[in-house]
């Protein structure tokens, strides 16, 4: 008798240190952590494997995403280009006969948003028994139109993008290192492209300008740019607008637009079951982005196995924009994830994924608006806490 009590003891002791070794969040734990956002507010935590919710708050109510539509435009481009693909800056033109270019040297972009010194460079390293150019050095953007914003800067500059949209823009949009952004990135960049071969004792007789590449040009040299992998956590963890936006257009059809590539990011979101989102563009720049906590769960849950998206994400304590947040407790090794505000609309999201302390990988979603942007960024924290224990 008594081994028998022992035995059921023991039993019972091991399946309440299960149930704790779990300490998944249950519905009225998540509940309680966004109360004080009132109803202004869509929640689902969700298993990412099995897709069981395990807390779910007005899912499917439609809501602006703010800067959590890039998860949507990482998928995409995950999905539509191999993580390890690059990007191509390519030099064309006649070939040289006896170091000289008898014609214009084109600098054709293709949508680089890391275009620097480093691949103008690798450019004239490949250019180097080039001596005279009896042309100009050509700067061809016809990869996108020409469109410098996406639809919330109404095709003006605008100041959130840091550099005009453009196929061909060397360090968004610049002619000099250091200097100020130009209005025609694509003769920006001829310009410096022109400089750079120029100090390496090039004899160059025309003047830099924009314009296309001649049918049947010779390809006379290429740059690689950083991986799709390395472009897509280059945007999401400081999400950066600018190279969300040349990624989606870069989804396009050649002219790429943003329209056009907003239109894919969108089919593949619907694919992925995020049945309910609509764009307009890929940064969530605009407050027409809009979808549902159970639209981004539903992406969350069918990338949770790309290594190459989850890696993406800001990590609390690190550079990005989850540095400041989420720093102290088990919270900040077990959660990452991408974080999205437009303060004048009061849009404050949070969505990610956090690991319980049984190794269970949950996916989440907090998407708030009309409230304070501080109030909801604690509401949030407080369901990645709960879910990382």
């Amino acid at each position: 008798m008594k081994r028998a009590i022992a035995a059921a003891l023991a039993v019972a002791a091991g399946l309440g240190a299960a149930a704790s070794a779990d300490a998944a969040p249950t519905e009225r734990e998540v509940r309680r952590a966004v109360a004080p956002l009132g109803k202004q507010v869509s929640v689902v935590v969700a298993d990412a494997r099995s897709g069981k919710r395990l807390a779910a708050i007005r899912a499917t109510r439609r809501q602006p995403l703010g800067s959590t539509t890039k998860l949507l435009t990482a998928a995409a481009v995950l999905a539509r280009r191999l993580p390890a693909g690059r990007l191509e800056t390519q030099v064309l033109g006649p070939p040289p006969l006896g170091g000289v270019v008898t014609g214009d040297l084109v600098l054709r972009g293709a949508g680089d948003p890391q275009l620097d010194e480093s691949q103008l460079a690798a450019l004239a390293d490949q250019l180097a028994t080039v001596r005279l150019v009896t042309g100009s050095v050509v700067g061809d953007e016809s990869r996108f139109d020409t469109v410098r914003t996406g639809p919330s800067g109404n095709g003006a500059f605008d100041a959130e993008l840091s550099g005009p949209l453009s196929a061909l823009a060397y360090r968004r949009g610049r002619a000099t290192p250091d200097g100020p952004v130009q209005a025609d990135p694509a003769r920006a960049a001829a310009a410096r492209f022109d400089d750079v071969l120029e100090a390496r004792g090039v004899t160059i007789s025309g003047a830099p300008r924009a314009g296309s590449s001649p049918p049947g040009a010779a390809v006379l040299a290429g740059a690689a740019s950083a991986t799709f992998a390395e472009l897509v956590a280059a945007m999401l963890r400081p999400s950066d607008d600018w190279i969300a936006e040349l990624l989606t257009k870069e989804l396009a059809p050649v002219p790429g637009s943003t329209a056009a590539g907003a239109a894919v990011v969108q089919q593949v979101a619907r694919s992925r079951g995020a049945r309910t989102v609509s764009l307009v563009d890929g940064s969530g720049l605009d407050p027409r982005d809009k979808g549902s906590a159970a639209d981004l769960v539903a992406v969350l849950r069918r990338m949770a196995r790309t290594a190459a998206f989850r890696d993406a994400l800001a990590r609390p304590g690190r550079p990005g924009t989850l540095q400041d947040r989420l720093t102290t407790g088990r919270a900040r090794r077990a959660c990452r994830g991408k974080t999205g505000t437009l303060p004048s609309g009061g849009v404050s999201a949070l969505a990610g994924y956090c690991t319980t302390r049984n190794g269970r990988r949950l996916a989440f979603a907090v998407l708030a608006r009309g409230v304070r942007v501080a109030k909801a960024q604690r509401a949030q924290d407080r369901v990645a806490r709960a879910i990382a224990g």
